[in-house]
């Protein structure tokens, strides 16, 4: 028989403490004391009941159903009493972990608050080593600002003694007096005076040296310009020489390019009169005349050993004479002029055409004979070219097979050549001898030669 209390809901056991009520309930004396303390009624009826009117219960069990049944209301109530301290341990491990929680957090906070005392103590550390290192650095900017004010002290010493001897080095008896007057009879007024007594002498001894030296430095100057003087008057003298002769040789260059300009004029027309085939005597008269008065005797030589060499050659010959245009004539005219003047003139490149120095009247000064300009420069001279005379035969037009064939008339075509009319031999002249006064005529010097060749010319 398994009887149960209601209030704690806990098997009845014979041997426990069990009252019942006037009503007939029963259950722990315990259960029915802490419910009348709040209610003074049955729990399962609600009927009024006192404590004095329970009544303690004993209960009488057979041997073996008393057993069993105890037994198994024994292993129930170990269940229940089991399954409530699980109860009981589930909550307080569920309280246990809450805490845990809670205390992890506090735990967190602490580790993160001690974190930032630590910071703060680093902070604080470096700010203390910071103001360590600073109160060093004063004490030694303490220590230099003492010893600073003393020199400063010691240099305005030195200033006012230095101001007192400049002072008595450069003041006026006044001043002078005055700052004798302020100087005491200590030790270090007595030592101030022999400091000024010795800068006073030794200023003394430097203006004396600086006296001498400028005394030398004067004499110096004095023989430096007279010597500047001297050069300067040398140099007037010789600017004006070189002005002088600046002058004459503008002079003497204006006279000689007029002369070139005169003399080539005259050369262009001579290459012409002596070139065109159509002169007759009268002219080649004229033109050895000209030749024969012209102030070049050298070149006439030059042209008459040429002739004369040149008498031996059977053909008509060019001989290169220097760097000069050359002119050749058949031999027929090398025969029947054995006197002519030119078979070939050479042109040098002096635009004098190798004369004597002339005296330009007014300058005084003699013109240089000009010098031949050198072979690489007479290659590319004008007069290096070499003129055709009529007694060569011209070239003549090159033939060709082109246009060659059928005529479409049962013939062929082919190139029309013209006769080439046969070369004329010149006209003989006459052997004429020049006159031994006309060789040795001469004009005077300074006045150009071929002014009267454009009347000859003209002839």
């Amino acid at each position: 028989m398994r009887l149960t209390c209601i209030v704690c809901r806990e098997m009845l056991l014979p041997s426990e403490d069990v009252n019942g009520a006037p009503c007939g309930h029963f259950f722990h004396y315990t259960c029915w004391i802490g419910w009348l303390e709040r209610s003074k009624s049955c729990p399962q009826c609600r009927k009024k009941t006192f404590e004095s009117q329970l009544v303690r219960l004993y209960f009488n069990l057979a041997e073996g159903e008393g057993e069993e049944v105890e037994d198994a209301a024994a292993i129930n109530n170990k269940l229940d009493s089991l399954a409530f301290n699980l109860r009981l341990k589930e909550k307080d491990l569920s309280n246990m972990k809450e805490q845990l929680e809670k205390e992890t957090a506090v735990n967190e906070g602490l580790r993160t608050e001690i974190k930032r005392y630590k910071k703060e103590m680093d902070k604080g550390d470096t700010l203390r080593q910071a103001l360590e290192q600073k109160i060093q650095y004063l004490r030694l900017e303490a220590t230099g600002s003492k010893e600073a004010k003393a020199q400063v002290q010691s240099l305005r010493t030195k200033l006012d003694r230095l101001q007192r001897m400049e002072t008595i080095i450069h003041g006026n008896v006044d001043d002078v007096q005055q700052v004798l007057d302020n100087t005491t009879f200590s030790p270090e007024g007595m030592r101030s005076l022999a400091l000024f007594t010795a800068s006073l002498k030794k200023a003394v001894e430097e203006g004396k040296e600086k006296r001498e030296q400028l005394k030398e430095a004067h004499n110096a100057d004095k023989l430096e310009l007279r010597k500047l003087r001297q050069e300067v008057k040398e140099l007037k003298v010789a600017l004006e020489n070189a002005e002088t002769a600046r002058q004459h040789l503008e002079s003497d260059i204006r006279h000689l390019e007029q002369e070139k300009k005169s003399l080539n004029a005259k050369m262009n027309q001579l290459e012409q009169a002596i070139l065109s085939p159509s002169a007759d005597n009268t002219r080649d008269n004229a033109l050895r005349r000209l030749i024969a008065e012209s102030p070049a005797p050298e070149y006439l030589k030059r042209m008459r050993e040429d002739d004369e060499s040149a008498e031996e050659d059977s053909h008509s010959t060019h001989t290169p004479a220097g760097p000069g245009r050359s002119f050749a004539f058949s031999q027929s005219d090398v025969e029947n002029q054995p006197s002519q003047l030119a078979k070939r003139i050479d042109l040098d490149g002096s635009p004098a055409l190798g004369v004597r120095p002339l005296i330009v009247k007014g300058s005084g000064v003699p013109l240089l004979k000009t010098k031949s300009m050198p072979s690489a420069l007479n290659k590319m001279s004008i007069f290096n070219k070499r003129l055709q005379p009529a007694t060569q035969n011209p070239p003549r037009r090159p033939t060709s097979s082109f246009g060659a064939g059928y005529d479409g008339l049962g013939g062929h075509s082919h190139v029309d050549e013209f006769p080439i009319p046969s070369p004329k031999p010149l006209k003989k002249l006459k052997p004429t001898n020049i006159p031994a006064k006309v060789k040795k005529f001469s004009a005077p010097p300074g006045v150009p030669k071929l002014d009267q060749f454009s009347g000859f010319i003209n002839l």
